[in-house]
């Protein structure tokens, strides 16, 4: 909870504020809507003087104008895991003057969340067919360039409870998704090599946010391309954030894009708004079982018995991949690009996906 001045409330109305308030190095000066929002040297800040005399943040929307603002010089830096992808961060390695670092560690897991609401995808022989028709291999050292390692959980290794049992782990088995498929009465026709059942073909669509990750476009093309060697047809719809939220929440979707919480906010954060606001909402909806689910999410808000913490996220995490609700692809990791006439270097400190100004060595 932050704690705020009274001097900065609205009189009357406690969940306004009529400034911009802070303790950091740098303090609001001012925001060009759509273009940029410019901070200035907290004179008065409370630990080190930071370097530079003002920070200007600007809003560029997609990674290959970013990448272009950078070569150009109208930016000098870029950071975090989503601004560019990791082919344009090969791409800016190349680049006379520019500079990158890669953190060791990760931020957070990347996942595929199945809606098992969905009539093509209520079967769970059809959804696991799915995880086994997947390489995450190839998406790992193809898409990734082996930046990004693989993985079976819903949070990075250092998170609490990340090291349970899990019941089953999915590898790429195209023979073994073939088989499910066929078990459940979907019969590729040769014709259009699509899979068809009772007169209906497999084609289902992957929904995206996509402003948020710049990975995303390629993830879902190559999804779309190993689908597509079982016999299923993945159609991509790209949304704007609110209209893609609003979608999964109401269960308008096949399959969507997700990325888990950060291990900071993990395990407890990625189950609790599962009941309500989340891509897995709508399937858990559609289990028999899932009264006895929530109820362990319940129960772990309101103890603290070490053991029992452990068999209910036990319970939680293979419930969640056991019915292919969700599919770990791979770790995501925070990157930076920038100017090395003006930067020499950045420490990855504190909380993954954050940057930290001053963690930034200047020349």
């Amino acid at each position: 909870m932050t704690i705020v001045s009274p001097n900065v409330l609205i009189d009357g109305d406690f969940q306004t504020v009529s400034g911009i308030i802070g303790t950091g190095p740098y303090v609001y000066d001012k925001i060009v809507s759509g273009k940029y929002t410019r901070f200035v040297r907290n004179e008065d800040y409370w630990g080190e003087a930071p370097y530079y005399n003002e920070l200007i943040v600007k809003y560029i929307p997609d990674s290959a104008s970013r990448l272009k603002a950078l070569k150009t010089g109208e930016i000098d830096l870029i950071y975090g895991s989503a601004l560019l992808t990791y082919e344009e961060y090969q791409q800016a390695m190349k680049i006379d003057g520019i500079k990158g670092q890669m953190a060791e560690s990760d931020t957070r897991a990347k996942a595929i969340t199945l809606n098992a609401s969905s009539a093509l995808l209520s079967d769970l022989k059809v959804r696991q067919a799915i995880a086994y028709a997947i390489d995450k291999s190839e998406i790992a050292h193809g898409l990734t360039y082996g930046y990004e390692g693989i993985a079976d959980i819903p949070f990075t290794l250092d998170a609490p409870y990340s090291d349970v049992p899990l019941n089953t782990t999915f590898t790429h088995d195209a023979e073994k998704a073939n088989a499910l498929l066929e078990e459940a009465g979907w019969v590729i026709n040769k014709s259009t090599s699509i899979r068809e059942k009772n007169g209906m073909s497999f084609s289902i669509v992957l929904t995206m946010d996509v402003g948020f990750d710049s990975l995303n476009k390629p993830l879902a093309t190559l999804l779309k391309s190993q689908l597509s060697e079982v016999g299923i047809d993945l159609k991509i719809k790209s949304q704007e954030q609110m209209e893609w939220y609003a979608d999964f929440v109401a269960g308008n979707f096949d399959i969507t894009i997700w990325q888990p919480q950060y291990a900071y906010a993990s395990p407890h954060c990625w189950f609790t708004p599962m009941s309500t606001m989340t891509p897995q909402t709508p399937s858990l909806a559609n289990m028999s079982d899932a009264q006895e689910f929530f109820a362990a999410i319940e129960e772990f808000t309101r103890i603290n018995d070490s053991d029992r913490l452990t068999e209910i996220f036990t319970y939680l995490i293979n419930y969640d991949l056991d019915n292919v609700i969700d599919i770990l692809l791979t770790y995501s990791k925070d990157m930076i690009v920038y100017n090395s006439e003006k930067i020499d270097s950045y420490d990855f400190q504190g909380v993954p996906c954050f940057f930290d100004v001053t963690q930034l060595k200047a020349k």
